[in-house]
């Protein structure tokens, strides 16, 4: 069912920024001197074809969501690679995908595998 709320991606732009911690946290095992984030500018419009945009951003931080005995960069970089999957998977092929609040994108969608 279509709402007036309903929103359509129109693009999206992905910035990975390096920060470094003013001084060094210990969490867990690890030591924390800084960490990646992903900012991401998104344009989208409704169905009147009025436009908007957005930013939003985060720490890819991998001491606090991903305890691992993987290495720091290659969590960090999986982390990236994620992002820049749910980035490219937003804007809209041939057809132009909606979302509304009961949108829901889970990792396996986007990745293809169960996580």
């Amino acid at each position: 069912m279509n709402k007036p709320t309903d929103i359509t991606v129109r693009e999206t732009e992905l910035f990975f920024l390096p920060t470094h911690l003013r001084v060094p946290l210990k969490f867990g095992a690890q030591v924390v001197t800084g960490a990646v984030c992903a900012r991401v500018r998104v344009r989208v419009e409704d169905r009147q074809g009025r436009s908007a945009e957005g930013w939003g951003e985060t720490p890819l931080s991998v001491a606090w969501v991903w305890p691992s005995t993987l290495t720091w960069e290659e969590r960090e970089e999986r982390m990236s690679a994620f992002s820049r999957r749910l980035a490219e998977a937003l804007p809209p092929d041939s057809s132009p995908t909606v979302l509304s609040s009961r949108t829901e994108l889970g990792c396996g969608d986007l990745l293809g595998m169960d996580c």
